[in-house]
């Protein structure tokens, strides 16, 4: 039996604000030496997340050509690199709680004390402030998209899966620019691939 890695990869990217987990999992006995040609497939899906897949198609070729190897029409392939994209929406309720203070009243304390004579008296303490806590607490409910992206490489010849990378995020409702949005995705790609060794022809 084979036995497999998990590497779990945590990190924030973007100003600190994503949520980006990854995890890969390889055979490390495995290979590599033969491949050379790869195809990359995927599956569109009645949802309005096409451009988005389209857009990971290409990066995942540029990425691999980057690491030495040839993308080819599928019948060529040594490899094929076969990604799903799902999203999903989620709604969390989140609780905020605020503390005010307000000083109601001035209490005097008193303690025991004794005089030249040594008979016990009671020694007033000057006015303390009394404060009372009030707490409001506001809940409102947070939603938003998480994408889960799937990646498996297979090899043709062996119809062997030796290699599986996933990364999830909660997708951002802010703008971004063209250059933020393929630097994202190359920081996941990077993330999920960058143990796979390189084609040195």
């Amino acid at each position: 039996m084979k036995h497999w890695i998990l590497i779990i990869v945590a990190t924030f990217f973007i100003s600190g604000c994503s949520t980006l987990q990854v995890q890969v999992d390889s055979d490390p006995e495995y290979d590599y030496s033969e491949l050379n040609k790869f195809y990359v497939i995927h599956t569109q899906k009645d949802d309005d997340k096409n451009f988005m897949r389209s857009r990971l198609n290409k990066a995942l070729i540029s990425y691999f050509e980057n690491k030495g190897y040839v993308y080819s029409q599928e019948k060529e392939a040594d490899f094929y690199i076969i990604f799903h994209l799902d999203v999903q929406k989620r709604s969390e309720l989140e609780t905020n709680y605020q503390e005010t203070s307000v000083d109601l009243s001035r209490d005097y304390y008193s303690r025991l004390a004794y005089d030249a004579d040594g008979k016990m008296y009671m020694l007033s303490q000057p006015p303390f402030p009394r404060e009372n806590i009030n707490s409001v607490t506001t809940t409102r409910t947070y939603e938003y998209e998480e994408g889960r992206f799937v990646v498996e490489i297979l090899d043709v010849k062996q119809n062997i899966v030796f290699w599986q990378s996933i990364a999830e995020d909660e997708l951002s409702n802010e703008s971004s620019s063209q250059e933020q949005k393929t630097a994202y995705i190359n920081e996941i790609l990077e993330k999920m691939f960058n143990k796979f060794p390189k084609k040195y022809n």
